[in-house]
């Protein structure tokens, strides 16, 4: 549809040489910030001869304002001497193309007008002289068009070859004040007469090759002057290329070097390399290639139509058999990428194509102070680049080895085989820009990391990971990991990594350490290992989840004498497997199963501060989902909220957790447990003498839940603060109850008698089980409860109360509704405070009726 309205509008508003099927969507748009296009001056497909604005066709606006009476002239903006067009918006650039024609010619002729410093402005991005970084040019005596790019102010080309004509002044960078065609305002003095047929900026420093491509399509496109660009050559090189020229004839031969190549009704033998910018064949046209010879066609057209990308052969021979060709030469198509491509590589077989070092393929890291490279990662691989090469319609991909991969582009292959790698690093946020899922081969070691990569001078094939970035990145194809997926931050990689497809498999993720992350927010339906590093975390962000874990480790930290090395450093020392959706109570469709959990948890007290914090293993549950753990050794740290884990370590101290969690242990075997006060924990079996410990929080009532529905180690302790900051029910428990707070403290304990004593509506308090075996002498309870309404039903409803132990409780004082009274009438109940070996609680009942009889 684009290539129709384009030339409708070609054709109704100006005629431009070789537009032909390409547009303005065919330069490089990698850090294309601005681009005004002199055949689709009114946006992408559209030409408007009496246009005012020229259209920037890159989002944004920064559309550029006629001026000066400037008008359109054969697909191009005239310059008149003036200022022709504007833009003041900032932009930062470090690369600006222009295509223009010189009307000023003769003796010492100038580009421009000849002002009395001998200079003029092509393109300025300032409108007044002064400190103007604009482009500025030298005795540039000739005729045509011409394309022109600057690189920032290293570098300069005219036509495809590097040139010493022209200068800037000043240095280029962030704040360049717009986009200013023609003299330095709007008098005539150091004025442009000619005309600008395009002009584009990016971000970015273009390659010399990007350059070569850019200039090879204006040449085509406007029907500029000689370009240097690839011709065919023996044995496919592209590389040995001479010059293309550009003379907007149509001939009928295939001389070595030529530009446009139409032949109609005849057949036309090849007998040598040969090279066409474009290759229309019509009628009963037919190319007779001769063995070993081979044509190189940027563009090729059948009848019209387009010849897509590939290798096409008379005898089906290492191409695509068409029946327009002859003999066992091949015509190769690049297909109007906008970077030809260079390589042919030779099939593996059956259609397939081999990337990847097979064998001699290593990785590593220099974690040595120094240069080169201190704090990095390398991999010594195959770093195939997919603009480089041409592959036949239908090629089949086979990864194998050691492989640096950039993203393959959608469209290349027909189908991919990567059963064969070893080690596979993607340089992009997917491997396969078609969305195909990514299966991580048993034995294999997969990573995302898509920053600069630079090859080694010394080593061959070794490239080094030498750019970082703080920002999250996400990669989106679909993973099926079985074997190894490294989610890596250490060096110069991202310290945090998001993967939004779907997650399969059997395999192992490996989260490298102190503060790398990794979060799953698409599918997850793996059952895999979990190894790591200290200061690593893995979170769930997903309510679609029917996987889990078949066993994680969490390490502890590097801890000499209890406060060395990381000692105090929980950005280190804390790990985390966190479930929930950020910000939200949102619920999961299935719990996230733990089979076997290493939590290697533990407290540590920062002496000079002396502020405790929680070190080792965590998992951090919200939004009522729940994490079921098989078994659980060395201890976890549970927690809600971010406030209760004392750590600020990018997602682990962002996150926004909403609701209470749930913990599912069904075996307790070693460690200590440290739940927060927002956090059910239900536990089948506590096989050691292991302690779970409350005594991270303070001053407020605990209405979570601590279930043993199975035994439970007579050793066992629960440690709080206080009475308040037990869990409000506490059952099933066999151990020692000890309350490390000596202080006397008052609490109010609101009560619901309306249900009974059904522990889910008693949420205060602690209905406990297990000995109390420590606890302040005196304190405060005050149960508040209405008088009024429904009548309560009859019970023993508990404030503090255990298995034994409760008589240390006995010098504690209990108030009803603020009253010091040992019983109160509630709804025509009578509501009695009990003290016991047991504990405190209230007995609800009838009044009884006194008879007294004299």
């Amino acid at each position: 549809m684009k290539k129709l309205m384009l030339m409708a509008a070609v054709a109704a508003g100006c005629a431009c040489a070789h537009a032909d099927t390409l547009t303005a969507q065919d330069y490089v748009q990698d850090g294309l910030i601005a681009h005004w296009d002199g055949i689709e001056n009114a946006g992408y497909g559209q030409h408007d001869a009496q246009a005012t604005i020229w259209k920037n066709l890159v989002a944004g606006g920064l559309d550029l304002t006629l001026q000066n009476g400037a008008q359109w002239v054969s697909c191009a903006l005239q310059g008149n001497g003036k200022l022709v067009a504007s833009n003041a918006a900032t932009l930062d650039y470090q690369t600006i193309e222009i295509v223009f024609v010189n009307e000023k010619t003769g003796a010492n002729a100038w580009l421009f007008s000849n002002g009395v410093s001998k200079y003029a402005v092509l393109a300025s991005n300032r409108v007044q002289w002064n400190n103007n970084r604009g482009i500025r040019t030298f005795n540039f005596n000739t005729t045509g068009i011409h394309s022109l790019t600057w690189v920032n102010d290293k570098s300069a080309y005219i036509d495809g070859a590097a040139t010493t004509y022209g200068d800037y002044s000043d240095t280029w960078g962030a704040g360049n004040s717009g986009v200013h065609l023609g003299a330095r305002n709007s008098d005539s003095k150091y004025g442009f007469y000619g005309k600008y047929f395009a002009i584009r900026l990016y971000s970015r420093e273009l390659t010399a090759d990007e350059i070569a491509s850019n200039q090879a399509l204006d040449a085509r496109r406007f029907g500029g002057a000689g370009f240097h660009t690839w011709v065919g050559a023996s044995g496919g090189n592209w590389a040995d290329a001479s010059n293309w020229e550009v003379d907007g004839a149509a001939v009928t031969a295939v001389p070595g070097v030529t530009t446009l190549v139409s032949v109609a009704s005849s057949t036309v033998a090849v007998n040598a390399d040969a090279a066409a910018a474009r290759l229309e064949l019509s009628g009963t046209a037919k190319l007779s290639i001769a063995s070993g010879c081979a044509v190189g066609a940027f563009v090729a057209t059948r009848d019209g139509v387009a010849v897509p990308r590939g290798i096409y052969t008379g005898t089906g021979t290492g191409g695509t058999q068409v029946d327009w060709l002859e003999g066992d030469g091949v015509l190769r198509v690049a297909g109007g990428k906008s970077i030809v491509p260079t390589r042919f590589p030779t099939p593996a077989g059956e259609g397939w194509y081999e990337f990847g070092m097979a064998s001699g393929g290593t990785n590593g890291y220099n974690g040595t102070s120094g240069t080169p490279h201190a704090g990095q990662h390398y991999i010594v691989g195959d770093h195939p680049i997919w603009d480089e090469y041409a592959f036949p319609v239908g090629a089949k991909l086979r990864l194998v080895g050691h492989i640096l991969l950039e993203t393959v582009p959608a469209g290349l292959f027909s189908e991919y085989d990567v059963s064969g790698t070893t080690r596979v690093y993607v340089n992009g946020t997917q491997a396969f820009a078609d969305g195909t899922k990514f299966t991580i081969p048993s034995g294999c070691t997969f990573r995302c990391q898509p920053y600069k990569w630079e090859l080694d001078a010394s080593v061959a094939d070794k490239w080094w990971c030498t750019a970082a970035t703080s920002n999250p990145l996400t990669y989106t194809d679909d993973i099926e990991n079985n074997g190894t997926h490294a989610i890596y931050g250490d060096g110069t990689q991202t310290a945090r990594q998001i993967f939004s497809g779907n997650i399969t498999g059997a395999g192992e993720l490996y989260i490298n350490g102190f503060g790398h992350q990794g979060r799953l927010t698409g599918g997850y339906d793996a059952n895999f290992t979990v190894g790591g590093q200290n200061g690593c975390a893995l979170w769930f962000d997903t309510t679609t989840i029917t996987g889990g874990l078949v066993s994680a480790t969490l390490h502890g930290c590097w801890v000499t004498g209890g406060n060395g090395k990381y000692g105090t450093n929980v950005s280190y020392c804390a790990n985390a497997i966190l479930f929930g959706k950020d910000n939200s109570a949102a619920i999961a469709d299935h719990e996230l199963a733990i089979t076997t959990l290493t939590g290697n948890a533990g407290d540590t007290t920062d002496i000079p501060s002396g502020k405790r914090w929680r070190r080792g293993g965590h998992v951090i549950v919200w939004g009522d989902n729940t994490v079921h753990v098989g078994e659980l050794k060395e201890g976890l740290h549970v927690v809600a909220r971010r406030q209760d884990q004392d750590c600020n370590n990018y997602w682990l101290g962002s996150v926004i957790c909403k609701g209470i969690g749930n913990l599912v242990i069904d075996t307790f075997t070693s460690g200590n447990l440290y739940p927060s006060t927002n956090i059910n924990v239900k536990i089948g079996k506590v096989v050691a003498a292991s302690k779970i410990d409350y005594t991270y929080q303070s001053g407020a009532i605990n209405g979570m839940t601590l279930d043993i529905t199975n035994t439970c180690n007579a050793s066992a302790i629960v440690k709080a603060t206080d009475i308040g900051m037990l869990p409000a029910q506490l059952s099933g428990f066999k151990g020692t109850v000890t309350l490390t707070d000596t202080a006397t403290k008052s609490y109010t304990m609101p009560i619901d008698f309306t249900h009974g004593t059904n522990s889910l509506y008693n949420t205060t308090g602690c209905i406990g089980s297990g000995t109390l075996g420590s606890a302040p002498a005196s304190g405060t309870i005050d149960a508040t409860f209405p008088t009024t309404g429904d009548a309560p039903v009859k019970g023993e409803y508990a404030l503090a109360r255990f298995t034994s132990g409760g008589e240390r409780l006995a010098g504690w004082t209990v108030t009803l509704n603020g009253q010091s009274v040992e019983s109160t009438i509630a709804a025509g109940m009578e509501v009695t405070v009990k003290k016991d070996a047991t504990g405190i609680w209230l007995d609800v009942r009838r009044p009884g009726v006194t008879i007294i009889i004299r």
